[in-house]
């Protein structure tokens, strides 16, 4: 039986982003093991809002807005996909 960290271990290893939706700049405990998990993984993280805590900010890459967020892993997708279509005609 796997627990929930385990499943989000698994979520993280497999994406090549990771976008943190922290209103207010809040981050809990629970997220900040997943942004030291991704960061050992060389996954790129954004957070929403800047992080009050200066160490942990030093492993973000940087600061988007949910706008952004939703756009850069819209176009991740996209690119994903396009370079996995195969021609049918």
């Amino acid at each position: 039986m796997l627990v929930a960290s385990q499943v989000v271990c698994r979520r993280l290893t497999m994406q090549g982003v990771v976008c943190v939706v922290n209103p207010e700049g809040y981050v809990g405990k629970n997220v900040c093991l997943d942004i030291g998990y991704a960061y050992a993984k060389n996954k790129k993280i954004f957070t929403m809002h800047s992080v009050d805590n200066p160490p942990l900010m030093e492993l973000i890459d940087g600061t988007l807005s949910f706008e952004e967020q939703c756009a850069h892993s819209f176009n991740l997708t996209v690119q994903k996909n396009h370079g996995n279509k195969t021609n049918d005609r």
